[in-house]
């Protein structure tokens, strides 16, 4: 095992069992797991975690903070716990909402929660796409790069895949954060930005016309698809 062993096996303990443990995400520094029942949670233990910088308490999510290692942390937490997706999807869940108000904050927490697990994970690549397209200007504008040389092109793709192909990115982590199987969100994407559906003009589906619309890059459209494929 590796550096995270220790700190895996306490936070298994504290949180009440692998069979407490409805959900397992993490974002960019923080490992996030859900529980079943927050009133067998050892809060006051798990401030004491080792390897971790703390721990944020959003009801029935636990946040630990890790740093820039989360995704070692969150693989060695799945080996160690033997947590798999789906695993213990019809534990009675305990009611939290009667001791919450349900102010602004409390809507604004529901949203950042639900959100930050679907776009950090995005996050590395558009961080790349984008210092690539930077790099590809330079050496246009100030070394003589040949807008259709190769290394431009390349470097192109690597642009697009990070932002053109963004709806598909967007569908496989929402589908994640939804707990439905992630290829179908992902083969929502794709479809959006399918080049005969993307952009083209003129199209109807049985007689009815369609809007020509752009998907790349786009997030919505994506978003509001998973979210009608999840309750369907």
């Amino acid at each position: 095992m590796g550096k995270y062993e220790e700190t895996s096996r306490y936070i298994l303990d504290h949180v009440g069992g692998v069979g407490n443990i409805t959900n397992v995400t993490h974002c960019a520094t923080r490992l996030r797991i859900e529980v079943a029942k927050k009133s067998i949670v050892d809060m006051e233990a798990l401030k004491e975690i080792p390897e971790a910088a703390g721990i944020v308490d959003k009801g029935r999510q636990l946040q630990v903070i890790i740093g820039p290692k989360v995704n070692d942390a969150y693989n060695e937490f799945l080996d160690i716990s033997g947590w798999k997706p789906g695993m213990n999807a019809d534990a009675e869940v305990e009611d939290l909402s009667a001791n919450q108000p349900h102010n602004a904050k409390w809507v604004m927490d529901k949203i950042a929660g639900f959100m930050a697990p679907v776009f950090m994970p995005i996050v590395p690549a558009m961080i790349v796409g984008g210092m690539i397209l930077a790099i590809a200007r330079v050496g246009i504008n100030y070394f003589g790069l040949d807008t259709n040389s190769g290394t431009a092109n390349i470097c192109m793709a690597l642009f697009d895949a990070g932002f053109t192909y963004f709806p598909i990115w967007v569908g496989y982590t929402m589908s994640k954060q939804l707990k439905i199987p992630e290829i179908y969100g992902a083969f929502l994407g794709a479809v959006l930005v399918c080049s005969r559906i993307n952009g083209v003009e003129g199209l109807s589906f049985l007689g009815i016309p369609i809007p020509t619309v752009s998907y790349g890059s786009t997030v919505f459209p994506v978003m509001l698809g998973v979210f009608f494929m999840y309750f369907v």
